[in-house]
């Protein structure tokens, strides 16, 4: 489901094309015992990831959240137009930092 990559930043790639409420909480715990485990940047790439459910954007905001607290910086890259328009219209866009 996940791939990691760890060099000067930890990229975490998201093998799955939907996202939804069936994945959402396994990919959160795996994202935040990576951060644990890293003190590093977390690189999310969703090039693979055509949609996505409001479970999956709820988990980003909290591991959005969870980065902050523990003093991680955050990315998603490779976002296609269909996910990336998701979080414009959702005014998130401006939150993350999304390459």
């Amino acid at each position: 489901m996940l791939s990691i990559e760890v060099k000067d930043a930890v990229t975490i790639t998201i093998n799955l094309k939907m996202v939804n409420i069936h994945y959402s909480r396994e990919i959160l715990q795996q994202l935040e015992d990576v951060a644990r485990e890293h003190e590093k940047k977390i690189i999310l790439n969703l090039e693979n990831v055509d949609s996505l459910d409001s479970s999956t954007i709820t988990m980003l905001v909290e591991f959005y959240g969870y980065c902050k607290e523990i003093g991680r910086e955050f990315m998603l890259i490779n976002l296609n137009p269909f996910v990336k328009k998701t979080f414009e219209m959702l005014h998130l866009a401006k939150f993350f930092n999304i390459v």
